[in-house]
C-alpha cells in the first residue's frame, strides 16, 4: 500500500511523462518536499510561535479586564468583558466561513497569514490609544479577532499538508504552545500593566509580535505550491457519524470552560489564599499541555473513538470525586492537574475525526472549523448557564458557600458523561474498516 507522498510522486511522474511526450521545452514542476521532514518542522517553529503569542494574548484578557475595571477612563463599564468575548468568539465562530475561502484560494494562504498578522499588530497599537471602552471593543476585540481568524485557518491548512501520519502529534504540539503561554503570560502581563499601564503594555506586545513572529513568517508556507481550487464537499453533512461527534463536542464544550472560570472562586470558599488559588488555575492550564501532546501523539496510533471515551469519562470521574468532594487545597491541586490533562486533550482529536469522516483536506479543515464553532458556542453559553446554576443552589446553601457550586459540578459531570456517548458512532457502518482498528497501522 502506497503512502500519500508516494501517490503524489506517482501522479507527478505521470504528468511529467505526458508533458515530455508532447514537448521537450516544457518546464516540469519540482516534486513537493516530503511530509513530516525537516521543512515540516521548520514550519512548526513558526506555527508554534503564532499559536503561543497570538492566541496566548486573548487567554490573558482576564488580567486586562481587571485592570480596565479600575482605570479612570473605563471604570466599572459593563461592556469590558465583551472585549475578550469578541476576540475569542470571532476566532471560533468565524471558522466555518473562513475555511472554505482558504480552501478555494489556496495560492493566497500565505498572503492571508501575513495580512492577519499585520491586522493583529495594528489592532494592539490602535487599542493603546483608547480613551473609551468602545475603542477597545473595536480594536482589541473585533479587529484583533478578525486578524487572528484570517491567519489561523490558513495556517492550519498548511499544517495539514505538512503532517499526515503524525498529524495528531503536530496538533498536540501546536495546542501545547497556547497552554505554555496561557500559564506564564498572565504573570508577565500583570507586571507590565502594574508598572507601565495598558498603553505601554499593548505597544510592547505589538513590538514583540513583530520581532518574534515576523522573522519566522517566511517559514510559514504550504508544502504544495500548486493546488487546484478545491471546494468543501458538503455531502459529509449526510454522515451520521459527523452529527454524533458534533453532539459529543457540544456537550464537552459546555463543561470544559467552567472549572477555569470558577476554580479560584471555589478555592476562596474553602479559605484557600489568593496566591494558591492562582496556582491552581496555572496548574489547570499547564496540565493541558501534557494532555494535548500525549493524546495528540496517541491519536496517531490508537483509535480516536477510544480516546474520546478516555478523555470525557476520566474528566467526569475526576470532577465528581475530586472537585465535588474537595475539602482543601490538596484535593483541588489533584483536580486541577488531572482535569486539565484529560479534558484539555479532547480538542486534539478533532483532526483525526475529520480524517475518519472524509479523506479530503479542505473538507477536513471545514469539519475542524465546525467543531471550533461549537467550542465558541460552548464558551459563550457556559457563562449564563453557570450563573443560573449557582444562583439556584445558593438559595439552599446560605451557610455553606462552597455548597452553592454543587449544581454546577453536577452539570459538569453530567455533560461530560453525555459527551462520551458520541463514541457510540464507532459502531456506525459509515466508518471505514481501517478506522475500526484499535491500533492504526502506519508506515
Amino acid at each position: 500500500m502506497r503512502t500519500k507522498y508516494e501517490q503524489e510522486l506517482l501522479e507527478l511522474r505521470r504528468k511529467t511523462d505526458r508533458i515530455s511526450q508532447s514537448s521537450d521545452d516544457t518546464l516540469i514542476d519540482e516534486p513537493p518536499p516530503p511530509p513530516e521532514g525537516a521543512k515540516a518542522w521548520l514550519f512548526m517553529v513558526s506555527a508554534f510561535l503564532i499559536e503561543a503569542l497570538l492566541w496566548g494574548f486573548p487567554m490573558s484578557f482576564g488580567i486586562f479586564a481587571a485592570y480596565y475595571k479600575d482605570h479612570e477612563n473605563f471604570r466599572n463599564d459593563r461592556y469590558i468583558p465583551v472585549i475578550g468575548t469578541l476576540t475569542t468568539g470571532i476566532a471560533f465562530l468565524g471558522a466555518p466561513i473562513v475555511v472554505p475561502i482558504a480552501a478555494r484560494y489556496h495560492s493566497k494562504q500565505r498572503q492571508m497569514i501575513w495580512a492577519g498578522w499585520a491586522i493583529c499588530v495594528a489592532s494592539l497599537i490602535a487599542a493603546s490609544f483608547a480613551t473609551k471602552v468602545w475603542h477597545l471593543l473595536v480594536a482589541q476585540g473585533i479587529a484583533y479577532g478578525l486578524g487572528f481568524l484570517i491567519l489561523y485557518y490558513a495556517m492550519l491548512s498548511m499544517l495539514n499538508e505538512w503532517f499526515d501520519a503524525r498529524r495528531g502529534l503536530a496538533y498536540g504540539i501546536l495546542f501545547g504552545a497556547a497552554g505554555i503561554s496561557g500559564t506564564g503570560l498572565p504573570f508577565l502581563v500583570q507586571i507590565l500593566l502594574t508598572k507601565f499601564g495598558f498603553a505601554a503594555t499593548l505597544r510592547a506586545y505589538a513590538v514583540a509580535l513583530v520581532l518574534i513572529i515576523g522573522p519566522t513568517l517566511p517559514l510559514c508556507r504550504g508544502r504544495l505550491s500548486k493546488v487546484q481550487r478545491c471546494k468543501v464537499e458538503y455531502k459529509v453533512l449526510k454522515n451520521p457519524v459527523l452529527w454524533a461527534l458534533l453532539f459529543s463536542n457540544l456537550f464537552q464544550g459546555l463543561a470544559f470552560f467552567l472549572p477555569g472560570i470558577y476554580l479560584p472562586t471555589y478555592a476562596y470558599t474553602l479559605s484557600i489564599s489568593p496566591a494558591r488559588a492562582t496556582l491552581l488555575l496555572c496548574l489547570l492550564n499547564g496540565s493541558q499541555i501534557l494532555g494535548q501532546v500525549l493524546l495528540g501523539w496517541l491519536s496517531d496510533w490508537v483509535n480516536s473513538f477510544f480516546l474520546l471515551v478516555v478523555s470525557t469519562l476520566s474528566s467526569a470521574i475526576i470532577a465528581g470525586l475530586l472537585w465535588y468532594m474537595a475539602t482543601g487545597f490538596m484535593h483541588l491541586l489533584a483536580f486541577s492537574i488531572l482535569f486539565g490533562f484529560f479534558a484539555g486533550g479532547y480538542s486534539v482529536l478533532w483532526p483525526r475525526w475529520a480524517k475518519v469522516l472524509i479523506d479530503h483536506e479542505p473538507t477536513e479543515l471545514w469539519i475542524y472549523g465546525l467543531l471550533a464553532f461549537q467550542r465558541g458556542v460552548g464558551n459563550i453559553a457556559a457563562g449564563p448557564i453557570s450563573v443560573a446554576l449557582i444562583k439556584m443552589t445558593a438559595k439552599f446553601a446560605k451557610e455553606n458557600e462552597a455548597a452553592s457550586f454543587r449544581a454546577l459540578i453536577y452539570f459538569v459531570v453530567i455533560t461530560l458523561i453525555v459527551s462520551s456517548l458520541g463514541a457510540l458512532s464507532y459502531f456506525c457502518p459509515q466508518i471505514p474498516a481501517q478506522h475500526k482498528r484499535f491500533i492504526t497501522q502506519r508506515k
